[in-house]
């Protein structure tokens, strides 16, 4: 907002001191303020924002005390920091949201943005291979959708499954206050179309994951990317093998909206 203000009036005013004035007036006013009206009175107007705008997650850690299991409470941190804070707590399970926030500190009733994601888990009787072969499934859905497999984030969860994620500009979501409603119905109708048993559908608008190359203490392995190929040539305990210690992230490619996949979005949504 206040660039934009600086490039309509830089020919008429000391814009540059007027700026300075109006952020010194708004960082004396936020101790005062509630955030959630903080950050309508200071933030860019609503036609203005752009997904590329919500750049903040939100991370925690696991720790012990008095040989208990604890967890940190959530902290936001620019989504390009996150391996910073990965450093501070190294010795810890690390987790992220899927969401992205536009604010650094919660808001009530915020908007927020988040991929399509896919949490597949060995519980309710099923065992680690069905995760494996659902996981298959999904990846040449999306395929299909003409998604390019670069575009694809695989990772073993480092327990008892997979994760998937595609960005959400591969679709076009827009942020929205029920981002995580959307994604939800998305995920339910492609448990019906691919008959999936293991996609943990459990998750309201926070859903964490554990970030990658981070150690799940329990079952001694790390949660690790794997490339398509990977994904569809390797065994269960290739896999399980290879995450017995930290590995280099697949590259993925700069994602673009593929028509496709945005219309097929549009569709079930209208369902």
């Amino acid at each position: 907002m206040l660039y934009k203000l600086k490039e309509d009036y830089k020919n008429d005013y000391d814009i540059d001191y007027l700026l300075s004035r109006l952020t010194a007036f708004a960082n004396r006013l936020k101790p005062l303020l509630e955030n959630e009206l903080y950050y309508k009175l200071f933030s860019e107007p609503k036609s203005d924002i752009k997904p590329e705008d919500y750049t903040y997650k939100e991370v925690c850690h696991t720790y012990m005390l008095d040989g208990e299991k604890k967890w940190s409470k959530w902290t936001r941190v620019k989504s390009n920091t996150i391996m910073k804070y990965l450093k501070q707590y190294n010795c810890h399970e690390v987790y992220y949201t899927v969401q992205k926030f536009r604010f650094p500190e919660k808001v009530y009733n915020e908007d927020f943005i988040m991929p399509l994601y896919f949490d597949l888990d060995a519980s309710d009787g099923h065992v680690i291979t069905d995760t494996l072969l659902e996981a298959r499934k999904i990846v040449q859905f999306l395929i299909d959708l003409k998604i390019p497999t670069n575009m694809i984030q695989i990772a073993f969860s480092g327990s008892k499954g997979f994760h998937i994620i595609v960005h959400e500009k591969i679709f076009d979501f827009q942020p929205a206050k029920d981002m995580h409603k959307q994604i939800k119905h998305l995920q339910k109708k492609l448990n019906k179309i691919l008959e999936l048993k293991t996609n943990d559908l459990s998750a309201g608008n926070r859903k964490m994951l554990r970030i990658q190359n981070t150690l799940n203490r329990k079952s001694g392995l790390y949660k690790v990317s794997i490339s398509t190929k990977g994904l569809f040539n390797a065994t269960i305990e290739g896999i399980m093998a290879m995450a017995k210690q930290p590995k280099k992230k697949v590259p993925i490619k700069k994602p673009i909206t593929i028509p496709k996949a945005k219309k097929w979005v549009k569709k079930m949504l209208a369902d």
